[in-house]
């Protein structure tokens, strides 16, 4: 399995989710949203139609944006663009545990000298749409310089669709 880098970005941003005109051959029940940053298209997705007020309802406080990448064979960069959100430990209840042997089983040892809280859940990535950056588009020579590049483009409205940019390529190269 390839490294995936996670790349945040530094404070949480305002996040609204619009909804697009559905694309040809969409599957039925579902509904195209594009997630904007002020006037920036960051990203573009499908999701089913009972996803939408979830969604929206995620996107209701600043949330922390990332991308998730990793890069092929050939140097191209993959990278989802994802929502950073915080998973919540479901409350504990009160019977009798299903495995009672378990309390016995010492807990596995940790990195750091304090073991996480355990009333704390974790951390998920929420995906919203990809972005990719062809292997001849590269500024940097390793993966999370490029990803970081990435990410500030996203935000800073700088970065172009990729079948605009191949149509770009392609005229260009006549």
């Amino acid at each position: 399995m390839e490294p995936v880098i996670v790349v945040t970005h530094a404070r949480p941003l305002r996040l609204e989710a619009r909804q697009l005109e559905q694309p040809q051959g969409s599957p039925p029940e579902t509904v195209a949203l594009g997630y904007y940053v002020g006037d920036h298209l960051i990203a573009r997705g499908i999701v089913a139609a009972s996803a939408v007020g979830t969604l929206r309802s995620l996107l209701s406080d600043p949330v922390t944006l990332a991308l998730a990448a990793d890069e092929d064979d050939e140097g191209n960069i993959d990278a989802r663009v994802c929502i950073v959100v915080q998973l919540e430990r479901p409350p504990a209840e009160d019977a009798e545990p299903a495995e009672p042997w378990r309390e016995s089983v010492p807990s596995p040892p940790f990195e750091s000298s304090d073991p996480p809280p355990p009333d704390q859940g974790g951390l998920a990535l929420v995906p919203l749409g990809e972005v990719v950056r062809s292997a001849r588009n590269r500024t940097h020579e390793h993966l999370a310089g490029d990803v970081r590049d990435m990410l500030s483009n996203l935000l800073d409205g700088r970065a172009r669709d990729a079948v605009q940019r191949a149509i770009d390529d392609l005229l260009s190269s006549i």
